[in-house]
């Protein structure tokens, strides 16, 4: 497809989340309500004319993110995110304001006792955490773990980060009390693998808590998440119309809270993984 189209896709496809979350949602702050007002506008002027410069940050996905001969999916996740490190938090500050808000502290509330979080990035969930909790993170790129050991020292927070994979995680079973993952099962290259694996590594009872994006619940949103995903799945692996709680409970969890917001578009879950007698029974 021509990068002239695959803009027009992923322009029009934000645009139409602007107008949702609009529609969606009276308690914008005003400053967010101007820029998705704003947003809204473009859908008549059309996409930009000519593709971005090669930036590094989420623009450079659309060029130069793309598979390269011979790479697995997971060496080509670790290469884009290590491109995406220096301008991402930057880029999501927005989004988390005006789509993800809330969910941070949602997290944080819920985490207990010796805590993992999966694909922990640049560490923005970690002002979140209760003082009594044992964090851990693991994530594939060094780069964003570079920014997250700054955040920790600015915090003075006592954090354990290492390098690893969702899909093979690096430590024994029932190791944690809480396992987290935040908006990142939509580009791990197999979910379900890494539920699995979240799912080995909590202790009996333990809690798992993901915040994520998915399929919208209002079809022409989900269509348009269909279409938007035809360039971000190639570009960079970024998923809009998967959907955890099926792969969660397939994994052997016990769902005990779970909310859909913004048109359904953004999902919060809560399970636990059953203990001994539960699972026996």
């Amino acid at each position: 497809m021509p990068f002239s189209a695959r803009l027009g896709f992923a322009w029009h496809g934000c645009c139409t989340f602007a107008a949702v979350l609009l529609a969606s949602d009276e308690a914008l702050d005003a400053d967010v309500r101007v820029f998705a007002e704003k947003a809204v506008v473009q859908l008549a002027d059309g996409p930009p004319s000519r593709p971005p410069s090669r930036t590094r940050g989420r623009n450079a996905m659309t060029s130069s993110a793309g598979p390269q001969t011979g790479e697995t999916p997971t060496a080509r996740q670790k290469r884009v995110w290590n491109t995406m490190a220096p301008g991402y938090d930057k880029q999501i500050a927005l989004f988390e304001k005006i789509w993800f808000a809330g969910g941070r502290e949602w997290l944080g509330r819920r985490a207990h006792g010796r805590v993992l979080e999966v694909a922990i990035g640049t560490g923005r969930n970690m002002p979140h955490y209760p003082s009594d909790t044992s964090l851990t993170g693991i994530d594939l790129s060094p780069a964003m773990l570079a920014i997250a050991r700054r955040r920790a020292a600015a915090l003075d927070s006592p954090v354990e980060l290492r390098e690893g994979d969702a899909e093979h995680l690096p430590f024994d079973g029932a190791s944690f009390d809480t396992v987290v993952c935040a908006l990142s099962l939509c580009s791990i290259p197999d979910p379900g693998t890494a539920i699995a694996e979240m799912y080995r590594v909590l202790v009996p009872g333990g809690t798992l808590l993901l915040v994520d994006h998915i399929a919208s619940s209002w079809q022409p949103l989900r269509a348009a998440q269909w279409l938007l995903e035809r360039m971000t799945i190639r570009a960079g692996g970024e998923h809009f119309t998967r959907r955890q709680l099926p792969l969660v409970e397939v994994a052997g969890f016990e769902i005990a809270e779970t909310v859909r917001l913004k048109a359904g578009t953004i999902e919060r879950i809560l399970a636990r993984k059953p203990t001994a007698r539960e699972a026996d029974a």
